[in-house]
């Protein structure tokens, strides 16, 4: 799957319309208000520490978080921005994924090569055994450390 992504991206470099909508540099990543989630030896997860939490003070609280994706297994400039929305019930401990919008942008001058805005996006279930979930929990954590969430309602 991640191949398959990579993949995408190199080849959405290469035919699709550079756009002048500025977005995200690779330079940003590094030292703006980022954090690596995860590094491996395909790709490197970047998360925006800016999110957007929705009824955070309720059991079920809604989170908006950005994630940036690049690949780290050859000199690729392709970076994937994916707004993905986050639904947690704190009583069963469920978290559902929905990723809205994905942009795929040249990571040397920020411009997005490429959208897609997901109208009715997929929910998928998560649980630890799922690659997206150290981001969900990271989310979650940044939510609470800025007093977004409540745990003790």
């Amino acid at each position: 799957m991640k191949k398959f992504i990579l993949g995408v991206m190199l080849i959405g470099l290469l035919f699709f319309p550079v756009s002048t909508t500025h977005a995200v540099t690779l330079n940003d990543l590094t030292i703006g208000n980022y954090t690596v989630i995860e590094k491996d030896e395909i790709m490197t997860t970047y998360a925006d520490n800016n999110i957007e939490v929705i009824n955070g003070l309720t059991e079920t609280p809604e989170i908006k978080m950005k994630l940036y994706v690049i690949s780290t297994s050859h000199r690729s400039y392709a970076v994937s921005e994916l707004l993905c929305h986050y639904y947690y019930d704190l009583n069963t401990k469920k978290i559902i994924l929905a990723t809205e919008q994905i942009y795929l942008i040249n990571g040397r001058n920020g411009k997005v090569v490429s959208k897609t805005i997901y109208k009715n996006p997929k929910k998928v279930v998560l649980g630890p055994e799922y690659p997206a979930y150290p981001e969900a929990m990271y989310a979650l954590k940044l939510a609470i450390e800025t007093g977004q969430v409540n745990l003790g309602l």
